[in-house]
């Protein structure tokens, strides 16, 4: 498994948020990631806040055809060896796109990491969720 990350970031009318998702995501690897955002059709303001960042990301504008079909067309946008998939409304931990790299490296069959998130507010304060919960029951929590 290569060393290479591509970060793909689905969005849909998140002109408040894809600016910090975007952020986020090139802040992984030391700044080495590469990140393509898809906006799907907004009818917001969020194609001022993607074409803000430049060619630090590629940005693709497509009419709205569901996140489905937005994440499939970054992956095909995408060169890296390891891809995260990212809605616009979402953050990354700074460690996100390194710990990534890191499983999939360890585990060289693995086709998928899967991993919680910690739930926000729109102020970005931790509510104490994660998203999917802890296991209940005699496998945890």
């Amino acid at each position: 498994m290569g060393e290479n990350l591509s970060i793909v970031i689905s969005n849909y009318s998140h002109a408040e948020f894809v600016a910090d998702a975007i952020t986020g995501a090139l802040d992984q690897c030391n700044g080495e990631a590469e990140v393509i955002v898809v906006d799907d059709g907004s009818t917001d303001t969020s194609r001022h806040a993607i074409e803000s960042f430049g060619s630090r990301v590629t940005a693709i504008f497509t009419s709205n055809e569901g996140q489905g079909a937005a994440f499939n067309r970054g992956f095909a946008a995408s060169a890296g060896d390891v891809v995260i998939f990212l809605d616009a409304d979402d953050v990354l931990w700074a460690d996100t796109g390194q710990r990534a790299l890191g499983a999939m490296a360890a585990e060289p069959m693995a086709v998928r990491v899967q991993f919680s998130l910690d739930v926000i507010d729109r102020a970005g304060r931790p509510t104490g969720d994660t998203v999917p919960p802890a296991p209940k029951g005699p496998f945890g929590g």
